[in-house]
């Protein structure tokens, strides 16, 4: 049986994935002060065969990398997971996205929720083969299993992550159908690059907000009739795989936008309704069918529903991302 030594600010890996690979563990939390991670991480790293770090912050990465450029003799290799990199839109933003470009040579392999990596190739310089797709988990795995759920009398969309609720609400205000959305402050949307600013809404679309924790999110699913995820055009990220997953989870048909969480991965009209984005004839026309075909629509829920369970929670999260970074250190 061979160890392999690693280092992460995941809190617990599997020891033995059963393929005679056994993982020696070390938990690096992610400290206060934003360039002491890189800089503890890069002198401590030598011991271990792989550093793995799970949604870093920018800061940190920028310490890690850097300090992993000037010293190039250091072994262990560095396994970035769901490394959120937004399209770059304006001119401090592309700048960015250069600096970026040059940090992340130093980045072994990516672990990603999504299998098109077009557009981080386009942006950032990073090729196809330093890529590896894990599929994301249910949040909240046990507890949506026990969860009561019913087919309700409303639509909902909610989220904050590369929201396209222009579209959406375009596309409900048309269709005329009860419609409830939870969308994040105004500061909030802005900085995780969704639009809705709070429009002029018709009396059958209203605007919620819930108290901010798991329980009251999945409530709301839970007692929706359906579930769309409006997302923007070129995102090059998985925005909405937790939501729809979610969604999945509680037996409601999801709609949503064909963008890289699906992209590859959801089969149009078996796992989900998957349209255009920015088409609000596309969404409106989906949603009416949608709303007014039960056994279409609940078809599509059922196999959202097996497709979600099949996924598991965080224990099989952390035994995919255990098992993939072992796989490449044996060069698989």
């Amino acid at each position: 049986m061979t160890t392999y030594r690693i280092i992460s600010n995941i809190e617990t890996l599997p020891a033995d994935l059963g393929n005679g690979a056994h993982i020696e563990h070390t938990f690096s939390a992610l400290p206060a002060s934003p360039p002491t991670l890189g800089v503890q991480l890069q002198l401590s790293s030598y011991k271990y065969d792989a550093v793995v770090l799970d949604m870093p912050p920018y800061s940190q990465l920028r310490t890690l990398c850097a300090l992993r450029a000037v010293m190039p003799f250091n072994k262990a290799k560095l396994v970035l997971v769901d490394l959120i990199l937004p399209p770059p839109h304006t001119f401090m933003q592309k700048a960015k996205a250069q600096l970026y470009r040059q940090l992340l040579k130093q980045a072994d392999l990516l672990l990603l929720f999504m299998k098109d990596t077009s557009g981080i190739k386009r942006y950032y310089g990073i090729p196809p083969e330093k890529c590896r797709y894990i599929p994301f988990k249910v949040n909240d795995f046990d507890k949506l299993s026990a969860m009561a759920k019913i087919d309700g009398d409303y639509i909902w969309a909610g989220g904050r992550s590369h929201r396209d609720y222009d579209t959406f609400t375009r596309a409900v205000s048309a269709a005329g159908f009860p419609t409830r959305i939870t969308a994040p402050k105004l500061d909030e949307q802005r900085q995780h690059g969704s639009d809705f600013a709070g429009h002029t809404l018709p009396p059958h679309v209203q605007l919620i907000h819930d108290d901010g924790t798991n329980e009251s999110w999945n409530r709301t699913i839970a007692d929706a009739k359906m579930v769309v995820m409006p997302v923007k055009k070129g995102v090059v990220s998985p925005a909405g795989v937790s939501a729809y997953l979610v969604a999945m989870a509680l037996k409601k048909c999801v709609i949503i936008s064909n963008c890289p969480a699906v992209d590859g991965i959801l089969e149009n009209d078996k796992h989900a309704i998957i349209v255009p984005p920015g088409d609000v004839d596309a969404l409106k026309n989906a949603i009416t069918r949608a709303w007014t075909d039960d056994e279409y629509r609940n078809r599509i829920a059922e196999n959202g529903y097996q497709y979600a369970m099949s996924l598991g929670g965080t224990d099989q999260l952390r035994h995919n991302i255990a098992k993939a970074t072992v796989e490449y250190l044996q060069g698989y």
